[in-house]
């Protein structure tokens, strides 16, 4: 199926692969649905019939690129409706919007580029039995004048019920590689990330404040406010460094130093949070 849709001014096509879930998305998005046909933006590889539901991943893709990668239908569904609210994020003065994302694992919090977060959800369940679980979206709002996450405000038109409307299957209602963000979080580490280096390494609170200005998705709006709130998120956090490569390396780094269990692999000076 391909829709066809208009929002703060953008036209976009989106293909699925799932009638079912090209239905639902029609029904959610109608108050944005055009006529005419525009080149698709996004593809999404989907279930369709109870059959398979919740035994395959659905995929959501920006292009050619894979952003959300979930076995829940709803999970799927959140994530398409966060990147389209991130279409105003630019224009918002509410909040500090990041291109990045989040992962917990025991009660922590991380903040990574949104790159890092697609790279982990690409080994499915491989990262699910670590206990990782990863933002459905990959976007972040921080509050300016506290420094920590915050829920982001929907700004679609959506029906109420909408995603009541998903079919999910029981064991997988937002299941453990999901979370969505619906409260204020603390973070307790940054991570940059680099095109090649070594293994991870602690950073100075300044590097990780530079990485953060520079997926800043709404600076012109919010100016030094902007670069004030996230100033206060790295006082409160730990800053890491972590190269681009292997995704099971990477994993295996995320997971240490959220979790301490394995901080005989690092480097000295990596330590453990908490």
């Amino acid at each position: 199926m391909h829709q066809s849709y208009r929002i703060d001014g953008f036209r976009f096509g989106v293909r699925s692969t799932s009638k079912g879930f090209g239905e639902w998305l029609d029904s959610a998005l109608a108050v944005y649905r055009r006529p005419r046909r525009a080149d698709p933006v996004y593809s999404i590889v989907a279930w369709d019939g109870d059959r398979r539901l919740g035994k395959a991943y659905g995929i959501l893709y920006r292009g050619f690129v894979p952003i959300v990668r979930t076995l829940s239908p709803r999970a799927l569904a959140r994530g398409l409706i966060a990147e389209l609210d991130s279409f105003s994020f630019g224009d918002r003065d509410d909040a500090i919007y990041l291109d990045a994302a989040l992962a917990r694992l025991d009660g922590r919090v991380a903040l990574m580029p949104s790159m890092l977060a697609r790279r982990l959800a690409a080994l499915g369940r491989r990262t699910g039995r670590t206990g990782l679980s990863l933002s459905v979206a990959r976007s972040a709002a921080v509050d300016p004048r506290t420094g920590r996450i915050a829920p982001i405000r929907r700004r679609l038109k959506l029906p109420p019920d909408a995603l009541r409307r998903i079919g999910e299957p029981r064991q997988h209602s937002l299941h453990s590689g999901d979370f969505v963000v619906d409260r204020s979080l603390s973070v307790d580490a940054v991570l940059t990330f680099v095109a090649a280096g070594g293994p991870a390494h602690v950073v100075s609170r300044a590097r990780g404040l530079h990485f953060l200005s520079g997926s800043l998705m709404n600076l012109p709006r919010m100016g030094a406010r902007a670069v004030d709130g996230l100033g206060r998120l790295v006082q409160s956090a730990d800053c890491f460094e972590l190269a681009d490569g292997d995704p099971k390396r990477l994993l295996d780094e995320v997971v240490a130093l959220l979790s301490g269990e394995r901080a005989a692999m690092l480097p000295t000076g990596f330590r453990r949070l908490g």
